[in-house]
């Protein structure tokens, strides 16, 4: 589920150019933040991965938020200057960690 990292929708380039259809109350991370939670929670998935999720949407609002819905979360972020990356969150209650290994694709292909 990509859920759009704050970093590529903030800018006037995305806004004018990206996402011209969007108004910038919608662009704003705050407000996509909780409409993603509210969306992520209706699923009840037992696990959930996410792409473009930015450090400070993992770590100051998923991981809280749907750590008191019962998930556990990791986070691995791309190579770059983006501070953005894919997360995976589980329910606690169907698996626990064994190991979190992070692979970079170039590393793998």
């Amino acid at each position: 589920y990509n859920i759009l990292a704050d970093a590529y929708c903030n800018t006037e380039f995305a806004q004018q150019q990206l996402y011209p259809y969007c108004s910038r109350f919608h662009l704003n991370g705050q407000f996509r933040r909780q409409m993603v939670l509210r969306e992520l929670l209706g699923y009840q998935a037992d696990v959930l991965c996410l792409q473009e999720v930015g450090r400070t949407a993992f770590w100051q609002y998923l991981s809280p938020h749907l750590g008191s819905a019962g998930y556990q979360g990791v986070m691995d972020e791309k190579a770059g200057e983006m501070a953005e990356g894919c997360a995976t969150f589980w329910r606690t209650s169907r698996y626990c960690t064994v190991q979190h290994k992070r692979l970079a694709l170039r590393q793998v292909v």
